[in-house]
């Protein structure tokens, strides 16, 4: 057992060793990331890029999970292998042992007949200049799966486990191992899935998340100058994000059909799974669940009402890692952002005064395992193991570069890329003396085609009037008119500016 002060002395070391600091922080350097794609994503207030790499790992793909280590990401592979990633895209093999997740008995259990999916690595995370990783372990003695905590600190060759659940009593492996971590004050918080033991069964774990004596479906609390390991709330199901932000503990929780959520955690919530949830059963579409009463269950240990998320998400969009971002963006600043598997999508989810205001979506296409928020730079793990960065476009400097375009940058892109647009709108960089309608902007309005020969070349009196009347120059445009308010000389600002682009 470790001792408080093996978790937090030696912090010079480990600031090396793991390169925590830009000085020699890995064995070789292998490659650098090698992009596939960019893409300008618009959003309320801004335009973003979306950059995708492609996998330079040792990895089957999927799973896996990220840290912030200093300016660099530490990127662990479902197998357990461990890279350091560069802000210049360097890739560098980790100088920590991979993990050993029991694979060499794994395929030889009996009921591997019976595999959803197969022990992997949940999450990392880095805390007092130690590593922390939650993953899946078959464990060849009792021919089952156990949950397991493990650190790597100062001095070690080996991971240590500091926590290891019951295992499996179900005759499959499963899905639902949650596995996110987040630090506060002296404690570890790590997040346990109910792995479907949602079910009678006539076994130990039935309803293993509205048991206290078990670890699995539940945020358990370990004092890391003990390692005392508790429940700290109780009754969730799949909880795939775990952050903290202003001392207070943020989850996201996988339900059934139509019930996630997010959830501002209090010490001892009991979020009702799988008494009570805003889901639906899959097969049936049925309430959840009419069937079960907790106050009659042999196993139930509460019969008062549940306490409930602050937002839900109907239909499903299987969420993932949240985030508080700081110093991406002004307008993001203390906002949240949020990965989901089933609906590809980055949510971005503005809270005020503990409540959520809004939730805004932005396609991104894969589906997202893990966040991780560097400087300026949010970097993502998606499920088939490829890297994704998100930034702001450099079409956002309008704001301080380009005073007079913000509210031109809220649809189109300044990009001296001549094949850079968004989806909603044609780069206005090289506008002023391009052909109307032609660019590398597929979508066009109708009205737009069939004006662009009348109006030939943009010039700056042809350009006014647009500004000035869309419909009137271009009827059918999609161009919306500028506000009442805007002036002759806010307008020519506009045109001043778009001169200066070429």
């Amino acid at each position: 057992m470790w001792d408080n002060i093996y978790l937090k002395v030696g912090a010079l070391f480990l600031f090396l060793f793991l390169g925590l600091t830009h000085a020699c922080c890995a064995t070789d350097v292998s490659s650098k990331l090698d992009e596939m794609s960019s893409e300008t994503l618009p959003s309320a207030y801004f335009n973003i890029d979306l950059k995708t790499y492609r996998n330079n790992f040792d990895t089957l793909g999927g799973d896996g999970a990220l840290a912030r280590s200093g300016n660099d990401i530490l990127l662990g592979t479902r197998e357990g292998q461990f890279y350091l990633i560069g802000q210049d895209l360097s890739v560098r093999h980790a100088p920590i042992p991979v993990i050993n997740f029991g694979l060499d008995g794994f395929q030889k259990s009996k009921h591997f007949h019976l595999i959803e999916k197969g022990p992997r690595l949940h999450a990392l995370l880095i805390q007092d200049e130690t590593i922390y990783a939650t993953y899946d372990k078959y464990d060849t003695q009792v021919d089952s799966i156990r949950y397991v905590l493990a650190a790597f600190g100062k001095g070690a060759k080996s991971w240590k486990e500091l926590f290891s659940s019951p295992p499996l009593d179900t005759q499959y492996y499963t899905m639902g191992g949650g596995g996110r971590m987040a630090a506060l004050d002296h404690y570890l918080y790590f997040s346990v899935g109910d792995y479907s033991m949602d079910h009678r069964n006539k076994l130990p774990s039935d309803f293993a998340a509205q048991n206290p004596k078990l670890p699995f479906g539940k945020i358990n609390r370990m004092d890391l100058s003990t390692l005392r390991v508790e429940p700290y709330v109780m009754g969730s199901r799949n909880p795939l994000g775990l952050t903290v932000a202003n001392g207070k503990l943020i989850m996201t929780d996988n339900g059934p059909r139509g019930g996630d959520g997010i959830y501002f955690l209090k010490e001892g919530d009991n979020y009702g799974w799988p008494y009570s949830n805003f889901g639906t059963h899959y097969d049936d579409y049925g309430a959840y669940n009419p069937k079960l009463n907790p106050c009659k269950e042999e196993r139930a240990v509460v019969c008062k009402e549940f306490a409930q998320p602050i937002f839900v998400f109907t239909p499903s969009v299987a969420p993932t890692q949240i985030i508080k971002l700081s110093g991406f963006a002004a307008e993001w600043n203390d906002d949240f952002l949020m990965g989901s598997l089933k609906a590809r999508t980055i949510y971005r989810v503005h809270v005020l005064d503990g409540h959520v205001v809004y939730v805004e979506p932005i396609f991104v296409g894969q589906r997202i395992r893990d966040l991780v928020q560097v400087n300026d730079r949010v970097w993502i793990l998606d499920d088939s193991g490829l890297l994704q960065t998100l930034s702001l476009s450099p079409a956002t400097k309008l704001r301080t570069d380009h005073s007079p375009l913000p509210a031109c940058v809220l649809c189109h892109t300044v990009d001296p890329d001549p094949a850079s647009a968004t989806p909603y709108a044609p780069n206005l960089f090289g506008v002023m003396g391009r052909q109307a309608g032609r660019s590398t902007f597929s979508s066009y309005s109708i009205g737009m085609k069939e004006a662009a020969p009348a109006i030939g070349k943009w010039d700056r009196a042809s350009l006014s009037a647009f500004l000035h009347n869309p419909a009137a120059v271009i009827p059918g445009t999609s161009m919306p008119r500028l506000p009442e308010s805007t002036s002759d000389n806010m307008i020519n600002a506009i045109l001043d500016e778009l001169q200066t682009l070429h």
